[in-house]
């Protein structure tokens, strides 16, 4: 069975998450009366943190929210959809563009 190279799914890669958005404090044991705590890796992404702000512009705003909405009817995607992954993208650029600028200070650029 021959497969055409234009119906190929490329897995992409896993995004760079950009670090916990809220380190947080889990309880871990107590040690003579005192609760000893860990820093907790639950919680919210940065790129989740940055998405959800991509989201607040888009339905903030008016004139998106119409574009969003033609692409939606045309595309056959749902608005959610295109809203959810229009603020993904954008998220992983702003992760993209943070680790490029923490790159060139560490190399003492500016």
């Amino acid at each position: 069975m021959e497969t055409d190279a234009t119906q190929m799914r490329i897995p992409k890669q896993k995004p760079d998450t950009g670090g916990q958005a809220f380190t947080g404090w889990q309880p871990e044991h107590l040690d003579e009366g005192f609760t000893v705590c860990a820093q907790s890796s639950k919680g919210m992404t940065l790129l989740d943190y940055f998405a959800g702000q991509v989201v607040m512009g888009l339905v903030s705003n008016a004139s998106e929210a119409k574009g969003i909405d033609a692409v939606s009817r045309k595309s056959g995607k749902t608005y959610q959809g295109i809203m959810a992954e229009y603020s993904y993208n954008v998220a992983e650029a702003m992760v993209a563009e943070k680790r490029r600028r923490e790159q060139s200070q560490a190399r003492g650029e500016s």
